[in-house]
């Protein structure tokens, strides 16, 4: 399991979803991931500062434990390709579709 939270408010909980083996997202996500990992793009637990700012800063994410407890994503050229897929993994009830639309312009233009 990947556990996924999106970096999105200020004052109200972050949305939180998880994707299990059979998603067929989850080989992507998880290769774009152990791959980030390994070039040191992401930030693990304890080095983590996530930028103050308003609206969409990035993702935490981890596997077999609470996100919020994962590596941080930050908004990057490095890990645009993760981001994308790690949003579009993101189910409706969780994240609206104009949401994911606005954060997708970020993530395309670098925050």
């Amino acid at each position: 399991t990947i556990n996924i939270t999106l970096l999105v408010f200020s004052g109200r909980p972050d949305p939180e979803w998880s994707i299990k083996v059979d998603d067929p997202l989850y080989k992507t996500i998880h290769e774009l991931f152990t791959a980030a990992k390994n070039s040191n793009v992401i930030k693990n637990p304890g080095e983590v500062v996530v930028p103050s700012r308003l609206g969409f800063k990035g993702f935490f994410v981890s596997e077999g434990h609470p996100a919020s407890t994962g590596s941080f994503i930050p908004i990057s050229h490095e890990t645009e390709e993760l981001q994308k897929r790690l949003l579009e993994s993101a189910p409706e009830n969780k994240v609206s579709e104009s949401l994911k639309e606005n954060i997708l312009e970020e993530i395309e233009n670098q925050g």
